[in-house]
């Protein structure tokens, strides 16, 4: 069967940028990862391919037929479908249950997606199991056995697969620590309490960032961290505690929240 490449188009499999040889980018693609030629603009591509939007040469198309290969023909290119539960990713909007644990930030390899769920509520959209934790929330992944059933990269360890880091000097961002017992590397807090401004995790005490490059309603950027919200409990920023489990600037009118948001419910929220 084809794929929609005009001409064909040579490549190899992936997880990351440095599999490629040539200085080629790994992109997710049903199976897998393949590596595609970089672009600035249409004129770096050969006939028949376009410049996309994360700059690397797809084939032009018309219809999701041309595109077996990636997913769903969109204004004229080929796009990959969000990564279910456990697959490679680079930010959350790439994660079909919304959440990336990249590499660059937390080590591992490849990014890895997943999701916040409710044991006892909705299916996680990625298609892996809601994992129970200790504050009565979960996440999203899926079980293995051995570390065989887990992506290159990744141990299966009581029941899941995580990063395999052994050490500090395994993780990729300076300060960052592994927690052997999880296998993450946990960066080091920012100073940003909830609410304040933030292009990444690291900016925020939280570590959770809702970046406006990801998320334009939060202009500036918006610092948040996580609580129980049956407790009001965890909110290491100096935030109040809502209902979805995230913790906001808190206020009593909308003069006390920043420029761009209102107070709603007792917490600055993006201006409707």
């Amino acid at each position: 069967m084809g794929y929609g490449f005009p001409s064909g188009h040579c490549t190899g499999g992936c997880e990351t940028d440095s599999d490629c040889a040539g200085g080629g980018t790994c992109v997710p693609v049903i199976g897998g990862g393949a590596c595609v030629a970089p672009c600035e603009s249409a004129a770096d591509c050969r006939d028949g391919y376009k410049c996309d939007t994360d700059n690397t040469c797809w084939p032009g198309c018309t219809s999701d037929a041309q595109c077996p290969a990636v997913g769903t023909c969109s204004a004229g290119y080929c796009e990959a479908p969000p990564s279910p539960d456990a697959g490679p990713c680079a930010a959350d909007d790439d994660c079909a249950s919304g959440f990336c644990i990249t590499e660059a930030e937390y080590g591992f390899p490849g990014g890895y997606c997943s999701g916040y769920c409710e044991p006892d509520g909705e299916a996680c959209a990625g298609g892996g199991a809601c994992i129970p934790t200790e504050d009565g929330g979960g996440f999203c992944d899926v079980p293995c056995a051995i570390s065989a059933d887990c992506r290159a990269g990744y141990t299966c360890q009581e029941g899941l697969c995580e990063a395999a880091c052994t050490s500090d000097a395994q993780c990729a961002i300076a300060g960052a620590t592994c927690d052997v017992g999880s296998g993450f590397c946990i960066p080091p807090a920012g100073e940003g309490a909830d609410g304040e401004t933030c292009t990444a995790d690291t900016d925020c005490m939280g570590l959770y960032c809702l970046s406006e490059a990801e998320y334009p309603q939060w202009v500036g950027g918006y610092c948040i961290s996580l609580c129980d919200p049956a407790t009001g409990e965890g909110c290491v920023g100096g935030g109040v505690c809502a209902d979805n489990g995230g913790c906001y600037a808190a206020c009593a009118s909308d003069a006390d929240c920043r420029d761009g948001y209102e107070c709603w419910k007792g917490g600055c929220w993006p201006q409707e």
